[in-house]
């Protein structure tokens, strides 16, 4: 199954199910991204997709009913593409109180491949340049989507830690990265700091594949985002 029908089936059983689940006493949470947002590197239920919702269920007193839109490999330039083609999704986002967003990995380890092999910088300073032009346009979409929506919102986005901080050059892209990511803070959009959360501590948080994250280290992410704090502007 490719990703857009993995997507599509999330999709319809999202819709299917929202129909009976709209109730004011629930948050409404979408999660949207990469193989962070799947959880990739923990047991199922133990990414920080999972981990947040049980937080904020513990901390607000509600049930929280939540949405994963997480896909494998995901670019900012192909969820970009989902945002536009996909009228659903942007009526999930248009329902959601709490959005959480998790992308920019993919494209900078993708620069990172063709940069190891010969060392060009260009690869990395073009991948820069286009997750900035995706990632406004992500976050344009998603505000325009919540425009006629009378549901107060929080986009809690997830910046992008170091899974290899042993190669040269690796924590100046990253915070590149993260710069532009945190250039869009403001009052309804908010970043964690999960770079400096796990630098140093790469051994201790990250899985067996030494890029993503273990059980231990969503659960930072997770306790990262909710202190961000869940006031719905």
């Amino acid at each position: 199954m490719n990703r857009n029908a993995r997507i599509l089936n999330k999709l319809y059983y999202a819709m299917r199910l929202e129909g009976g689940c709209m109730s004011e006493k629930k948050i409404h949470y979408l999660a949207i991204g990469d193989s962070l947002t799947v959880g990739v590197g923990a047991p199922p239920g133990f990414g920080f997709v999972n981990q947040y919702q049980r937080l904020l269920e513990e901390s607000l007193g509600k049930e929280v009913y939540l949405v994963n839109l997480g896909e494998n490999g995901i670019t900012s330039g192909e969820l970009l593409q989902l945002l536009i083609d996909d009228a659903d999704i942007c009526a999930l986002v248009s329902k959601a109180d709490i959005i959480t967003l998790s992308v920019g990995g993919n494209d900078l380890l993708k620069a990172a491949k063709p940069f190891m092999d010969d060392g060009e910088i260009r690869y990395l300073r073009l991948s820069c340049k286009r997750f900035l032009e995706h990632f406004t346009q992500i976050i344009s979409i998603i505000n325009q989507s919540k425009n006629n929506s009378p549901h107060k919102f929080m986009i809690q986005v997830v910046d992008i830690y170091n899974p290899f901080p042993q190669i040269r050059l690796s924590g100046f892209w990253v915070k590149k990265f993260n710069k532009h990511i945190r250039s869009f803070e403001g009052r309804s959009l908010l970043v964690t700091d999960v770079y400096d959360a796990f630098l140093g501590r790469e051994v201790e948080f990250l899985s067996s594949d030494h890029i993503h994250p273990n059980e231990e280290g969503y659960k930072v992410i997770a306790e990262q985002i909710h202190l961000l704090g869940q006031k719905l502007e």
